[in-house]
């Protein structure tokens, strides 16, 4: 007598219990990898600053001064070269981002020459797209995105023009540009950056910046008399969290190019127009006359300045020192060095940490 052997199959109620329990073990285990992940970008983030740091001192090795915080006054689609090669020092009106990529291991690009950009007189001659489109892997930070194309509205002489912004800012200072009278036009700034206004050449096709310098200068570290260890360098710069991956012109302090000079796209602050006391009821107010508590990545608020701005409104938060690290940001130190600075910082020590000659000393426990 033959038996037959019967399988047993699973009841419903069986695969459901099965499911439900893979599900409770994906739910337990993504956040410890997603904890895993954004540790390894922070550490990421960390050593992007550490170069860039490392490139200013570099910089200043080699020259005798520090990278400026580029033209103040004038956007433009092409760097200063003298007799063909980048302008440096204060004759170069692109910013700091350019001007340290030969010690970020970027020499081929800083030297790039687009093949039409030499000679402004020809009417063919175009902007330095390569390099405005071709950011260094190390100047975005991996926890908020990688190299995005911005495309801006204005073409320059018939051309579009795709730039790539940053996620780190230089420190402009405890007083912002544009907004507060110790700021001026940018040539003035307290922070380790200084920005420079140049003669407009506008004989030619298009209107260029030349090296020709009419005010502002490059510092050297003994400008800074707070002490290396008490300045910050350069920081992570807030974004709101919805236009982030926009690749339109159009999110202001995001929108204009990590190669650029003073602006909030590639330059931030301690405070906004407090010096004067325009906004003598708020301590450290920022450019809103809002509290400037540096800040996670996220929409603009519902109560922002009073109200009535969309969540997508790029005031928010795109003036601020911030990132998209949940509870602190990444800093540099003029010395070096790399810290994480809380979100909660007392807006006093943020203001020391930003002015190179106020006499504060900061503790870093302060931060």
């Amino acid at each position: 007598m033959i038996r037959r052997l019967h399988q047993h199959a699973f009841t419903l109620i069986e695969l459901l219990v099965v499911i439900a329990i893979i599900a409770i073990l994906i739910g337990l285990l993504l956040p410890a990898v997603q904890k895993v992940r954004e540790a390894a970008n922070r550490i990421s983030c960390t050593n992007n600053l550490k170069q860039m740091a490392l490139a200013v001192h570099n910089h200043e090795s080699t020259y005798g001064y520090l990278p400026t915080a580029g033209e103040a006054n004038n956007y433009n689609w092409n760097r200063t070269l003298v007799n063909g090669s980048p302008a440096t020092g204060a004759g170069q009106s692109w910013g700091w981002a350019y001007q340290i990529l030969p010690f970020m291991e970027q020499d081929n690009l800083w030297r790039y020459v687009e093949p039409k950009s030499t000679d402004a007189t020809q009417s063919t001659f175009q902007g330095d797209y390569f390099i405005l489109n071709g950011i260094p892997k190390s100047y975005n930070c991996p926890s908020r995105r990688g190299r995005i194309s911005n495309q801006d509205p204005y073409p320059w002489n018939g051309a579009a023009v795709l730039d790539n912004p940053t996620d780190y800012a230089a420190n402009g200072g405890s007083y912002t540009f544009g907004f507060d009278p110790k700021a001026t036009d940018g040539t003035t700034l307290n922070g380790p950056f200084q920005g420079v206004n140049h003669v407009v050449n506008t004989s030619g096709a298009q209107p260029v910046l030349t090296a020709q310098v009419v005010n502002g200068r490059p510092l050297k570290f003994r400008d800074l008399t707070d002490g290396l260890s008490n300045i910050m360098l350069f920081g992570e710069k807030a974004v709101n969290s919805l236009t982030a991956q926009n690749n339109n012109d159009g999110s202001w302090g995001d929108d204009e190019g990590y190669v650029f000079g003073v602006a909030w796209d590639t330059i931030r602050f301690g405070q906004g127009a407090t010096s004067q006391g325009t906004f003598a009821p708020i301590p450290y107010a920022d450019a809103w006359g809002n509290p400037d508590n540096p800040v996670q990545d996220q929409p603009c608020p519902a109560s922002f300045s009073g109200g009535g701005y969309p969540p997508d409104f790029p005031g928010w938060p795109n003036y601020r020192w911030g990132s998209a690290h949940p509870g602190a940001m990444n800093i540099a130190l003029c010395d070096g060095s790399v810290r994480t600075m809380n979100y909660n910082i007392d807006l006093a020590v943020l203001s020391y940490l930003c002015a190179r000659n106020d006499g504060k000393v900061v503790n870093s426990d302060d931060f």
